[in-house]
């Protein structure tokens, strides 16, 4: 198993039927071993949060690409990652699905829920 984490550090806002868990208790080593997401037993090893790992949103095409001008004209650093990715990747500069797809997966309309684990610490 070779669960790579990234831990982001930004404010969340709790909503209604979410769960705070006090990790000060006798049942603390069971809480981060099924929390923590890249420990042998964690919930994510048994497919608990198999939801969170599926993209979900994907952009309509026919739509999409008349955000990509703006999008680009907004993104300096996206435009130039885009434009080295389509003179080096035959494959991609031939695929305008794949261009599409580039451009959508690092812009705002992107799901922000999309490989984000719905555990919090603080």
């Amino acid at each position: 198993k070779n669960v790579k984490v990234q831990r982001d550090k930004e404010p969340i806002q709790l909503k209604k039927g979410d769960w705070m868990v006090n990790s000060n208790q006798d049942a603390a080593l069971f809480i981060h071993s099924v929390l923590q997401p890249e420990l042998e037993d964690a919930y994510l090893s048994w497919n608990f949060f198999d939801s969170y790992l599926q993209q979900k949103e994907y952009f309509s095409s026919y739509v999409f690409i008349d955000k990509i001008e703006e999008i680009l004209v907004n993104d300096q650093k996206l435009k130039k990652e885009y434009e080295i990715k389509k003179k080096e990747d035959a494959a991609f500069a031939n695929s305008e699905w794949d261009q599409l797809y580039f451009i959508y997966k690092r812009s705002p309309y992107f799901e922000k829920s999309y490989n984000r684990l719905p555990i919090y610490f603080r």
